[in-house]
C-alpha cells in the first residue's frame, strides 16, 4: 500500500528551488488528526520556523473537525515538528546563513508526517 499524500505546498515548488529534504512528525490534537485524515488541510501559506531548539510549522490551516464541537482546535495555530537536534541545527544554519531560504511541507494521511524541504528563492 502506497503513501497517500493529503496536501502539498505547490506554490513553494514553483517559487523556490528545493534543496535539502527532511521528514518530521507533527504534534497534533485528536481533532486535528481527524481533519487531516479527512483531507481538510491547506499548506498554501505554510512555512517552517526554527528558534534553534525547536522547529514549528506555521500558518498551516487545518479545518475544525465538525464532530469535535467545543473541543476543537485553532485552525492556524503553530504546530511543533518532531525532529532530531542535529536536523534542527542543520535547518537553522541553512536558513540563517543563506538569505532567501524557506521551507515547505507535504503531509501523508496514514502516519501524519511532514516532508520538509529547504529551498532557495528563484
Amino acid at each position: 500500500m502506497g503513501v497517500k499524500v493529503v496536501a502539498t505546498n505547490r506554490k513553494a515548488r514553483f517559487e523556490y528551488f528545493l534543496l535539502e529534504q527532511y521528514e518530521a512528525g507533527i504534534s497534533l490534537f485528536g481533532s486535528e488528526i481527524k481533519s487531516v485524515r479527512a483531507g481538510q488541510i491547506s499548506l498554501a501559506e505554510a512555512f517552517v520556523q526554527t528558534d534553534g531548539v525547536e522547529a514549528w510549522l506555521m500558518n498551516a490551516h487545518i479545518a475544525p473537525y465538525v464532530q469535535a464541537n467545543r473541543y476543537n482546535h485553532d485552525p492556524k495555530r503553530p504546530r511543533r515538528l518532531l525532529l532530531h537536534k542535529r536536523e534542527i541545527s542543520e535547518i537553522t544554519a541553512t536558513t540563517m546563513t543563506q538569505s532567501g531560504r524557506a521551507a515547505c511541507c507535504c503531509t501523508n494521511a496514514k502516519l501524519v508526517k511532514s516532508g520538509m524541504r529547504c529551498g532557495k528563492k528563484v
